[in-house]
């Protein structure tokens, strides 16, 4: 269980983090999200963006390209077992890094 003062400082390096997104232009938030297929979405105090998996994309090549690993959007997109590979289509939800 986390401490007062770690959900402290994380209540404000996601108040931070939507204060930022809220300031960004609409070319910003394309490069953000990463196309115009993306929207960004909040919840829970946290910002992410869905992404609609395109051709060729693998959960290794959307962790490099957005900043985070592969086990994060595992976890966070209820994805089992040791694939790599993503339905053309389907809606993923990826944490905003900044």
């Amino acid at each position: 269980m986390k401490t007062k003062e770690e959900l402290n400082a994380l209540k404000e390096e996601v108040e931070t983090v939507n204060k930022k997104l809220a300031e960004l232009t609409d070319e910003e938030l394309e490069q953000v999200s990463g196309g115009q297929n993306d929207q960004i979405v909040c919840f829970g105090g946290i910002s992410y963006f869905s992404h609609t998996v395109e051709k060729n994309d693998t959960l290794p090549r959307l962790a490099f390209r957005y900043n985070t690993n592969v086990q994060v959007l595992k976890d966070l997109n209820n994805i089992n077992g040791d694939s790599n590979v993503l339905e053309q289509g389907r809606t993923i939800l990826i944490p905003i890094v900044m």
